[in-house]
């Protein structure tokens, strides 16, 4: 069913906004791609290829096509999401007075730093996602007094 006539998996075909001429084979929009992808809270899209795709395979095939960018995005948010929610226990655990929850949310134990220089690539990438990950947080964390 996902394959085309040459019996290739189709890659950007499946998407409403990515499909070029042949509109018979799309099964969502980016949108809804990247909502079920979330929604399986998976950063290896083994669940989101079983669910919505023709198996790993063809989740394989997606990465390696041109639509890698738009899995990197949905991988991008997923992380955020995940730190995000983890983020909220470790605040419920600090408010109940647990020392080492307080200690990691104190000391930033989020902002993890990797030896050695990183490109400017990566600098920019970790920038804007821990600017997303901070964002997404300030609603549970409180200041220290």
């Amino acid at each position: 069913m996902f394959k085309d006539k040459g019996n290739r998996w189709l890659t950007t075909g499946l998407f409403a906004e990515t499909a070029a001429g042949n509109k018979e084979f799309i099964i969502m929009t980016l949108e809804e791609g990247r909502e079920r992808f979330v929604e399986l809270k998976d950063m290896t899209g083994y669940k989101f290829a079983n669910a919505h795709l023709g198996g790993y395979a063809h989740w394989k095939a997606l990465e390696n096509s041109t639509f890698h960018c738009h899995i990197e995005d949905w991988k991008e948010e997923l992380e955020v999401a995940i730190r995000c929610e983890s983020l909220e226990r470790i605040a419920a655990e600090a408010e109940g007075g647990h020392y080492q929850a307080n200690k990691f949310l104190a000391d930033r134990g989020w902002d993890v730093r990797e030896a050695g220089r990183p490109s400017k690539k990566e600098v920019e990438k970790k920038v804007n996602r821990e600017a997303k990950v901070v964002e997404a947080s300030k609603r549970f964390l409180t200041p220290l007094r």
